[in-house]
């Protein structure tokens, strides 16, 4: 059987309080599950399938569990009544993404624990095509955008899609549709074996010219790049905001530039960086749990946590990644993108990465975009991409840059 859609709830919820069970349900949209089934909002929505939600990370396992069945019983506590309701409701699965000019299907690859969605945009005109995958960062995010939510990364993909090459995304596992335990509890290389996956997928699609497959990674998607590059041949690679340094020493680079947009110099920053890099010491060399490098020295505390919102395992997988020769490994072409606003990581760093590459035989040049921050959006300044992150809009020289590259790399090799 078939990976099936995850069915359209419908419903805004926010977080569980601390005396009343469930989730409260903010807003509930029109021609959904939720609407269909009565809940309203000032409602606290209890359960679906059967699966008792505690917290908003129940919602998309819940969800899952129900996919490719026809009915759904949602249980609910109705406000208005003061009574505790369930009702069975057909299933509607979400919406498929719009991505004007293309043709959009979901499909699906094997991965180390289950199948992982693949969502793919096909040009209309007749092919073989020029590729590409997109490898999106560490967080446990969707890219799947049906909600038409106009995210930088949408808008990135969607763009590549409309110049006419055929777009790969892979929904990590435990994300949207994808089968397998929560994403942040997973490993670095079982992400990376389920976006191997995914290119050897779109290697083999018949409308693709495989002499023409292209990989886009952005932030740690781009230390996925160079480890990915050998599951079928690319003829070039972008990446934007990454680094080829080791883990640790790029992170702990980025938590001395946070600290002086904070306001710290002098002592205050040379002591806020000796906390970080004994953190990381016990962390990645001792391997300690946060709380008990912690609980040896309590200064330690006020650190950022070496664990990223991702499991031990996957952060130090990823510290033992050697990138460098990975880069150098690849013979193809490289663009390294750096956005003037990141404060994540150097525009150094992206010099560097074009080195290794260089090293090892391969072409690569660094640029830098205007205006850009590290989550592909626009800002006005560093300051502001740091006070916001992640807020600004889809920055479009970022758009032009990639695209541009790509009409250059693909007319060389065509």
């Amino acid at each position: 059987m078939r990976l099936a859609r995850r069915p359209w709830l419908g419903v805004e919820l926010g977080a569980p309080g601390r005396d009343a069970a469930g989730l409260p349900v903010l807003r509930v949209l029109p021609d959904s599950m939720a609407a269909d089934a009565g809940l309203a909002p000032g409602d606290r929505l209890l359960a679906v399938g059967g699966h008792a939600l505690t917290g908003l990370a129940d919602v998309a396992p819940a969800c899952r569990s129900v996919a490719g069945t026809d009915t759904t019983v949602l249980a609910w506590h109705a406000t208005a009544s003061g009574e505790v309701r369930a009702r069975a409701v057909a299933a509607r699965p979400l919406p498929a993404e719009g991505v004007a000019g293309t043709r959009l299907f979901y499909d699906e690859v094997e991965g180390p624990l289950g199948r992982l969605r693949t969502i793919v945009t096909r040009p209309a005109a007749r092919g073989p095509h020029p590729a590409l995958l997109f490898l999106q960062g560490m967080d446990a995010g969707s890219v799947d955008f049906w909600s038409g939510a106009p995210a930088p990364f949408a808008a990135l993909v969607h763009a590549c899609a409309a110049a006419g090459f055929v777009t790969l995304r892979v929904e990590k596992h435990g994300v949207g549709d994808s089968e397998g335990p929560p994403c942040e509890e997973g490993s670095f290389a079982d992400e990376v074996a389920g976006f191997r996956a995914g290119l050897e997928a779109l290697a083999r699609l018949p409308f693709v010219d495989a002499r023409r497959l292209y990989a886009f990674g952005h932030s740690v998607g781009g230390m996925v790049a160079p480890l990915v590059a050998d599951a079928a041949p690319l003829a070039g690679i972008a990446v934007y905001g990454t680094s080829a340094e080791r883990f640790r020493d790029c992170m702990l680079a980025s938590v001395g530039r946070q600290a002086a947009l904070r306001g710290l110099a002098g002592p205050a920053l040379e002591e806020r960086l000796r906390l970080q890099a004994a953190l990381y010491e016990a962390f990645y060399v001792r391997g300690l749990d946060p709380d008990a490098a912690c609980a040896e020295e309590p200064a330690l505390a006020a650190c950022s946590d070496p664990r990223f919102g991702r499991s031990a395992r996957y952060v130090r997988e990823l510290d033992a990644a050697d990138l460098a020769s990975g880069w150098a490994r690849y013979r193809g072409h490289v663009l390294a993108l750096h956005g003037e606003h990141d404060w994540v990581v150097s525009e150094a760093e992206a010099h560097a990465l074009c080195g290794h590459v260089r090293r090892g035989g391969g072409h690569a040049r660094a640029e830098v975009v205007p205006g850009a921050d590290h989550f592909l959006g626009a800002q006005p300044s560093r300051r502001a991409s740091f006070d916001a992150p992640g807020s600004g809009p889809p920055c479009r020289p970022i758009v032009e840059r990639l695209l541009g590259w790509l009409a250059t790399e693909d007319a060389r090799g065509a």
